[in-house]
């Protein structure tokens, strides 16, 4: 080290980390003034615009990746933090930050480093590929199918771009097409196990049961993908588990689980069948999502369900902000179902019973069920219109940061109902410069197809 330059503790566990050692460090988000990031300021100075520099940069990835694959999620992202606060145009730093997000449970946050690899680097079929994994975990499957097929337009023989799009189509009924995708995949990847997995799968949605067993016997012999959880994920929605508890002529029973920063919920709904088919009946109309929202004859179930939140919240001692929270989960725990898949049509909006009793739906089923959850809770709310996609706003006094609209003088914040594990304020790239439409979720607003348009702001 130059002897001008004052060696801490943070100092030698930099040096260290640069000759490639692996000495154990804590997570810290460097910052400006401290000596970690004060020390990797002098090493890229002193590298300049050598080979050096990459040099560092590629150990400290290096050493990234090596967290990422023995499980140190969070010591992994810090590493990669530093290579960003050297060279914000990282690429590799960008997609591996992505990976550990992704395998944290936080498919939004790693979707935006997806973009941001892809910023910089278009064509890079490694972001390109995660991207379309989380966008199916999101259950985003339209955005997906255009990244699989911009990657395939790249590389027509990656495998990774095959294995999305066969979840996609395999999520959405077309059994056929997904083995040919599966097939594909294996092709260009021969010991590609989660290929070999997913068509057993097609294969036994095919009533081709022999076929499957041998698949998976194929896929027992290779070993697990890095990235796995974002495929493994997408298994568990393709079928998702039964959520019918018991028998009963005269009510749907339903049991939901999901899990939130604090603790493990799970709670069971009871609908009446009448209730259910009588909604079934009604005629739909596009774009009129108060008339969905606030129907009063499925106000006792709302209620029922908000009563049993509430009641076991207080006894475990959570705040409002943890309530909430807890709401925004419960509804993004559902599993995105495309109308096509369940119900034979392009567009069919479901009221809020009917997403109950199904178990899961769209974006605009989620937000409609959530828009009367919060509004029961006494939130303001408005149902956000963006191109391809619905999500929420929601006002509060104590919600005061992320991404937000002004709408009649108070400020919105986003919420995305089918972005597992996102919170209020945060919300994609692709939508920071869209104008949305918004529509207020209010009982008495009149005209259900009245809308504002809004500009988002930070």
């Amino acid at each position: 080290m130059d002897k001008n330059y004052p060696a801490g503790k943070a100092d030698i566990r930099v040096q260290r980390s640069i000759k490639g050692e692996t000495e154990e460090v804590d997570y810290v988000t460097p910052k400006k003034g401290d000596s970690v990031f004060d020390t990797m300021q002098y090493w890229s100075d002193k590298a300049g615009a050598s080979a050096g520099t990459a040099d560092v940069l590629g150990s400290l990835n290096n050493l990234g990746v090596a967290r990422l694959d023995s499980g140190k999620y969070l010591e992994a992202i810090g590493f990669f933090d530093r290579v960003l606060i050297i060279d914000p145009r990282h690429v590799n730093a960008w997609v591996n930050k992505g990976n550990a997000l992704s395998t944290l449970g936080k498919p939004g946050p790693a979707l935006a480093c997806y973009d941001r690899a892809l910023a910089v680097d278009p064509g890079n079929v490694t972001a390109l590929g995660n991207k379309a994994g989380v966008l199916n975990e999101l259950g985003r499957f339209k955005e997906s199918e255009e990244v699989c097929t911009r990657t395939i337009a790249i590389n027509p023989k990656d495998p990774v771009a095959w294995l999305n799009r066969g979840n996609i189509c395999t999520y959405e009924g077309r059994f056929d097409q997904a083995l040919e995708c599966y097939e594909k995949s294996i092709a260009f990847r021969p010991e590609f196990r989660q290929a070999w997995e997913n068509k057993a799968l097609a294969l036994e949605n095919l009533g081709r049961a022999g076929e499957a067993v041998a698949c998976r016997e194929r896929a027992e012999k290779f070993p697990v993908s890095p990235g796995f959880n974002v495929f493994r994920v997408m298994m568990e929605w393709i079928v998702p588990k039964p959520t019918a508890v018991t028998e009963d002529p005269t009510n749907y029973h339903r049991i939901f689980s999901w899990t939130t920063k604090k603790d493990t919920w799970s709670c069971e709904i009871i609908v009446p069948k009448t209730l259910y088919e009588a909604y079934v009946k009604i005629p739909r109309q596009a774009e009129a999502y108060s008339l969905y929202a606030f129907s009063e004859e499925d106000r006792p179930v709302i209620k029922t369900l908000l009563d049993m939140l509430n009641r076991t919240a207080r006894q475990r001692g959570y705040s409002t902000r943890d309530l909430i929270a807890n709401v925004v989960n419960f509804v993004q725990s559902f599993p995105y179902r495309t109308d096509m898949a369940t119900k034979g049509l392009d567009d069919y909006p479901r009221y809020p019973v009917e997403t109950l009793v199904d178990g899961g739906g769209d974006c605009e089923d989620t937000a409609v069920l959530m828009a009367v959850l919060l509004h029961e809770m006494g939130y303001d709310v408005c149902i956000v219109y963006l191109p391809g996609h619905l999500a929420l706003a929601v006002s509060h006094p104590e919600i005061t940061e992320g991404t937000w609209y002004d709408f009649m003088g108070k400020r919105y914040y986003y919420l995305d109902t089918t972005a597992k594990g996102c919170e209020i304020g945060w919300m994609p790239d692709k939508y920071q410069a869209t104008t949305a439409r918004l529509y207020p979720m209010k009982s008495d607003s009149g005209n259900p197809f009245k809308y504002w348009t809004s500009f988002p702001s930070h």
